[in-house]
């Protein structure tokens, strides 16, 4: 369930600049994905998941968009341009914020239960068993901060 937080919008990282009331992308991190999306420096962004830029204070405290399922920039050519963002665009990113962390949590929870089956009447089996599926949690949240 907690992968399903993580996992809602696809991680983008644009950087933007307020320039004369325009937000400005000036730093892009998937550089690839970017160029395949005909993103560039320079663009505009004017929405981000239907929504005015200027309505939202999150991007403009940040000066930056985190994570977005849909973009409208005006291009520099002065074209307006929806750009969808797809998880299965950023394949690395798929993997290492959601398949290995839900694999990794899996693996435990059987774990965990084959030990609970076996000895959990031991306290000791049972801190170990609590330790375990702490550990997926925090590792499924570490998927989250590495952004």
């Amino acid at each position: 369930m907690l992968l399903w937080f993580i996992y809602q919008e696809p991680f983008i990282a644009l950087k933007l600049d307020n320039e004369h009331g325009n937000w400005v992308i000036k730093d892009i991190y998937y550089e690839d994905w970017a160029k395949e999306k005909k993103i560039s420096i320079g663009d505009t962004v004017l929405k981000v998941n239907d929504t005015a830029i200027d309505d939202n204070k999150i991007y403009i405290q940040d000066q930056g968009i985190r994570a977005a399922r849909k973009l409208t920039l005006l291009k520099q050519a002065g074209d307006i341009v929806d750009v969808k963002v797809n998880h299965l665009d950023l394949p690395k990113q798929l993997f290492i914020q959601l398949i290995i962390p839900a694999c990794y949590a899996g693996i435990v929870f059987i774990l965990a239960l084959y030990l609970y089956k076996r000895k959990g009447h031991e306290q000791t089996t049972f801190q170990l068993i609590l330790l375990m599926l702490c550990l997926a949690m925090a590792y499924e949240v570490w998927a989250l901060l590495i952004d």
